[in-house]
């Protein structure tokens, strides 16, 4: 059955579309002019008043897709009404603002939802479906140095956060040393690198010289630089002493001594010591073994008293035959120092051989007055000693014990009130004649309590005597004086607080077996005018330590904590990217199986410690076990 023929009749005034006319023509119809009142055959004779074919039969055929006109199908025909200002027109994005229609049937656009990161290191992005802002992290970005620790960095790498870039950059610490060739070289100095704190020790290379003023010039010497081969040569000043031991005597019957004022070496004669007959009287001779004078009688002996009286050591004897008398040393007995192997001194109370003493002794260095706040360390302080047959040459001299120390202004340095602390042997001295005689000894202490004092430095050889030792040139050799001490001036100083400590790196709870020391642990430090700036901050102590759990390092259960001193490690930006925060390492050793608290622990000298824990809090909270760092020692390892 075929389907009914479409009306296609049109009147000359209807309203037609475009739409209208494209469907007729595509239904097969032809468009005829049938006139105003002529009813069009096949179409019962009915339609519109105004000879119009319809539109719509319902209001869904006039959707033109515009939220802001309300469609309607009105006698056939669509109408498209603008809906009243302000109507809501919203589309399935809440991100770009609430829509709404304007007066003519137009949608106008609303205002965007903004997003602003909640922090540095977030991307911040609006939800179509929700409207809201969400943030997320952006890969490999970091806020402060924190953010950048990395496992198994080498004590001289740290990974760091650049504040520009908001990126973990790898940094060297300043003046962190893994090998030698870390070190930058100096002339004349050997730098090596100490491998326990990774920093770079410098000391004098021995005999190198940049300038004559690097090579000895005493009162003895004159000396001058090498630029070539950066060596030292040392011209004596002819008969020129410091002491005894630099003068030689010229024959086996001198005693050679230093005259102290002119620095001249003088020889006395030794009494009743000859070199051949003509050093003896009439009736004596000389009896060469001994390098004394015998009596010889007119005839020959026959008792030992006929040839004289003993003399100390010797013992004449009655020998007979072409010798006559001739004179008999004992044994283990000396009459003089000249009868001592070198290093002992003869005692002539006992007519014994025994070990030398203190010849001679100095401070070396510093030489001028100090001034220093109370409790502040002391600078090193150097002293030098000359001992005949132990000090000359390379190395320590044997049995020579040192000490450094001080004590009231005025006050003899063997006084009890005077305080002493071990020496150091630091090295080998050039005498006045360039020879290596004198060795160096180093120390150091607490400045005392603000008052004023002096400092001596004394020494001994096999437990003997103290030897008190005051400036040179003259040192030892003329007794200690007062006027000729190293004077010290000390006084009280304004402490600064520390305002900031923290746990830098690890951040998270240490596990390590029974017997291994603990990784690098780090802490950093604020201290208004000491840390900011680069290199660390003078005057301040830090010290990391760990006690047992629930424990406070600052209250009455400090008697359990164990501190261990830490070195400082570099430099650290704040907030705001100033380089305000010092970084401090240390590792911890020996640490008993079980779980320990710890804690850095930072103070001026002399100043309140401060004790800090885990961040962001870290000191400004007080200490808190409950966010401290801590670490758990096992017994089970495999």
């Amino acid at each position: 059955m075929s389907s009914p023929r479409p009306t296609c009749s049109l009147r000359r005034a209807a309203r037609v579309t475009l739409t209208t006319l494209a469907a007729l023509v595509a239904a097969g119809c032809a468009i005829v002019d049938s006139g105003e009142d002529t009813p069009a055959s096949g179409d019962g004779g009915m339609r519109p008043r105004d000879g119009a074919l319809p539109e719509c039969g319902a209001p869904v055929d006039c959707a033109d897709d515009n939220p802001c006109t309300d469609d309607r199908c009105t006698d056939g025909f669509c109408a498209h009404v603008p809906m009243e200002a302000g109507a809501p027109c919203r589309d399935n994005d809440l991100c770009n603002g609430d829509e709404s229609c304007d007066a003519a049937g137009a949608c106008q656009p609303g205002v965007p939802v903004t997003c602003e990161p909640a922090g540095l290191c977030l991307s911040s992005a609006c939800d179509p479906t929700s409207g809201r802002c969400v943030d997320t992290p952006r890969p490999d970005c970091c806020v402060d140095d924190a953010d950048c620790a990395r496992p198994g960095e080498s004590a001289c790498t740290a990974t760091r956060c650049n504040p520009e870039t908001r990126t973990c950059e790898p940094t060297r610490v300043p003046g962190c040393c893994e090998v030698d060739a870390d070190c930058a070289t100096e002339p004349c100095v050997l730098v090596t690198c100490n491998p326990d704190k990774h920093t770079c020790d410098r000391r004098p290379e021995p005999e190198c010289c940049t300038s004559d003023a690097d090579c000895p010039a005493g009162t003895c010497a004159t000396g001058t630089c090498d630029a070539e081969s950066q060596r030292c040569s040392v011209e004596p000043i002819a008969d020129c002493c410091l002491h005894d031991g630099d003068c030689t005597a010229p024959d086996a019957c001198s005693l050679a001594t230093c005259d102290l004022v002119s620095s001249r070496c003088m020889a006395e004669r030794v009494e009743g010591c000859c070199v051949d007959d003509r050093d003896c009287g009439p009736g004596r001779t000389c009896d060469s073994a001994v390098g004394a004078c015998v009596l010889q009688p007119v005839e020959c002996c026959t008792t030992d008293a006929e040839c004289g009286a003993p003399a100390g050591c010797i013992v004449p004897t009655c020998v007979g035959g072409d010798t006559c008398c001739a004179l008999r040393r004992l044994p283990d007995c000396c009459d003089g120092d000249l009868d001592c192997p070198v290093g002992m001194r003869c005692d002539l109370a006992e007519r014994a051989c025994v070990p030398n003493e203190i010849e001679y002794a100095a401070i070396q260095f510093p030489v001028t007055p100090l001034t220093l706040c109370a409790g502040d360390p002391m600078p090193l302080l150097f002293g030098r000693v000359y001992v005949d047959g132990r000090t000359p040459g390379a190395g320590a001299g044997a049995f020579i014990d040192a000490e450094v120390g001080y004590g009231p202004a005025g006050l003899s340095p063997d006084d009890p009130l005077w305080t002493y602390t071990p020496g150091v042997y630091n090295g080998d001295l050039l005498n006045g004649f360039g020879d290596l005689n004198d060795d160096e000894y180093r120390g150091e202490f607490t400045a005392p309590v603000a008052a004023e004092w002096e400092i001596a430095w004394r020494f001994r050889v096999n437990d003997g005597a103290w030897v008190y030792a005051d400036l040179g040139p003259e040192g030892s050799t003329n007794g200690y004086a007062s006027a000729t001490g190293l004077a010290l001036h000390t006084e009280d100083c304004a402490r600064l607080p520390v305002q900031f400590a923290a746990f830098q790196h690890p951040l998270e709870a240490v596990e390590i077996c029974a017997g291994d020391d603990t990784p690098p642990i780090f802490g950093r430090v604020f201290v208004a005018g000491r840390t900011p700036g680069a290199g660390p901050g003078g005057d301040l102590l830090a010290h990391l330590g760990f006690g047992p759990a629930d424990s406070n390092p600052g209250g009455v259960e400090a008697a359990g904590w164990t501190w261990t001193p830490a070195i400082y490690n570099g430099d650290l930006l704040n907030g705001f990217g100033d380089l305000s925060d010092d970084e401090y390492r240390a590792v911890l050793t020996g640490l008993p199986v079980g779980t320990w608290e710890l804690s850095w622990r930072f103070s001026t000298t002399g100043g309140e410690p401060a004790f800090g824990d885990l961040p962001p809090s870290g000191s400004v909270d007080g200490f808190d076990a409950a966010t401290t760092l801590t670490v758990t020692v096992r017994d089970d390892c495999p």
